[in-house]
């Protein structure tokens, strides 16, 4: 009896080559039109400011500078026209390849296929289309040859990515490559995780370029970006363990580390020091009054995504931050599991690769009780043994705990007393602790007002050194742009994207650099006014 058909769908690789090309046709004439609204704005800027220029000169003017000034400014103004033209191209051509981009994006990349509706034996392996002789199976191998009868390709994302409530919004550079999920299960009660077993988009925004973190706000007046400039907190996104049981939440409550006075005392009673757990990442979600511009892009982001170092310096206090990060995530997760969400912590799904018949399944054991081998066995013998052992020996104290009683009694008062006098001793080695702290605090804050003492003095001798020589201070604007410029000069030679954020080594090998080379170049200035 021939087998029902079904239809299932395929990826369909063709189709996949065919978006993804028109995909890349959009992004380049983008990049290309914005390259020319940037250029048209620049020159309609210049020649503006040149026609006003010669507008505020034509009063105090002769005649015959007038009559040319005029021309000059006509034809000024037909340049203009034409700017303004090119200008308006520009922003229709980057609207039309924004949308070409849209709609390859809607494209469909599966294709229906009918097959075989046997649904009885689940199980039951697939027909080969190759021989399987060993010999000529290996010879296939060492040469490279076509080995798989398919005729189709694999989805490798399918079932092994995202849910149909999950999407990605952003990702981050780094090791894994961690991308930032949203899970629309509930739509009143949002969730964010940080994943790194998923494939990123195509078009995915890098959250780096975003970040305000530490970022100056308005460059000539040297102001940060702080928690007043925060209009609202979309959400945040936790890394959440495979496997893990617990709250997410609790992921989010910043790990103890051990003390400098703590590893010393590990150090000198000869123990080793603990391997320190790893903090889980943490990303919060912000939205800011006021739009930023970034490199490379001409529209404003109103939107960013701040890891517990940036937002630590957006509300310029370490405890506050962290307490207002475990605030949002307590808040947040407990709403979604209040509204009935079901995925806080899940297991990833199965891969779409057929799985050999015998495979064991997440709660099966990987080997029965008949497959131990005779090392295994011994290894059981020896633990019975051991088991027999103690019991006897708990046997043997009972008894003698029966016939010595008394003197059991006064053993254990002395132990009681024992136990007191050492948590006694604990607790005057935490108020010792406690005082040491306080102690090294007033000694700081000493060095701290002796340091600020001798900066003044040093201040006030440059001061009255420059006043001497007639010379002022360099301007903050200038020396802000010297070391933007010497930072993407230091990323090229050490081959370092400007979205990668730099290791603390290399932060202090690029300040060293451009103190170097900037106190050189005031060396020079000032030789050439001299």
């Amino acid at each position: 009896m021939a087998l029902q058909k079904k239809k299932v769908r395929v990826l369909s690789q063709a189709k996949r080559s065919s978006k993804d090309a028109k995909k890349k046709t959009a992004r380049d004439g983008m990049s290309k039109a914005r390259k020319a609204l940037e250029d048209a704005r620049e020159v309609k800027a210049q020649r503006e400011a040149r026609r006003n220029e010669l507008q505020k000169s034509l009063e105090a003017a002769s005649k015959e500078e007038a009559e040319s000034m005029k021309m000059e400014i006509d034809k000024i103004e037909n340049e203009l026209q034409q700017t303004e033209q090119q200008l308006q191209a520009a922003q229709a051509e980057e609207a039309r390849f924004k949308k070409d981009e849209e709609d390859a994006d809607n494209e469909d990349e599966y294709s229906d296929m009918e097959v075989d509706n046997d649904d009885k034996d689940p199980d039951k392996p697939e027909p080969s289309t190759e021989s399987m002789d060993p010999v000529a199976f290996a010879e296939k191998l060492m040469k490279g040859l076509s080995i798989s009868g398919r005729t189709q390709a694999i989805d490798l994302t399918h079932d092994i990515q995202l849910r149909n409530t999950q999407a990605v919004t952003c990702y981050k550079s780094g090791w894994g490559k961690p991308a930032i999920v949203v899970d629309c299960e509930i739509p009143d009660a949002l969730i964010y995780r940080i994943r790194k077993d998923i494939m990123i988009p195509d078009g995915t925004p890098n959250l780096m370029r975003w970040r305000r973190g530490g970022k100056f706000k308005d460059v000539k007046a040297e102001v940060k970006w702080a928690w007043r400039d925060i209009k609202d907190i979309l959400g945040i996104a936790i890394e959440v363990p495979l496997g893990y049981n617990g709250k997410p939440e609790e992921l989010v409550q910043p790990i103890r580390r051990l003390s400098k006075k703590e590893k010393e005392r590990l150090i000198k009673k000869g123990k080793l020091l603990p391997k320190e757990p790893k903090q889980p990442d943490v990303q919060l979600l912000v939205e800011w009054w006021e739009g930023m511009i970034a490199e490379g892009e001409t529209e404003k982001r109103f939107t960013s995504v701040e890891n517990r170092s940036s937002c630590r310096q957006i509300w310029r206090k370490k405890g506050v931050a962290d307490a207002f990060l475990l605030e949002v995530a307590t808040k947040n997760e407990t709403a979604y599991r209040r509204a009935g969400g079901r995925h806080s912590t899940e297991e990833r799904s199965l891969s779409p690769i057929r799985i050999p018949r015998g495979t064991p399944g997440v709660d099966d054991d990987l080997y029965s009780d008949e497959s131990g081998t005779e090392d295994e066995e011994e290894e059981e013998e020896q633990k019975k043994k051991k088991k027999k052992k103690e019991q006897k020996k708990k046997e043997q104290k009972k008894k003698e705990q029966k016939k010595k009683g008394r003197k059991k009694g006064k053993k254990e008062e002395d132990e009681e007393e024992e136990d007191e006098e050492e948590e006694d001793e604990e607790e005057e080695d935490e108020e010792d602790e406690e005082e040491d702290e306080e102690e090294e605090k007033e000694k700081k804050k000493e060095k701290k007002k002796e340091e600020k003492k001798e900066e003044k003095k040093e201040e006030e001798k440059k001061k009255k050194q420059k006043e001497k020589e007639g010379k002022g201070g360099f301007d903050a604007s200038d020396y802000k742009a010297a070391s933007d410029q010497f930072e993407l000069r230091f990323r090229a030679r050490k081959g370092i994207a400007p979205d990668v954020e730099l290791t603390p080594i290399q932060e202090g090998d690029l300040m060293e650099a451009f103190e170097y080379v900037w106190a050189k170049r005031q060396a020079e200035k000032r030789r050439s006014k001299l």
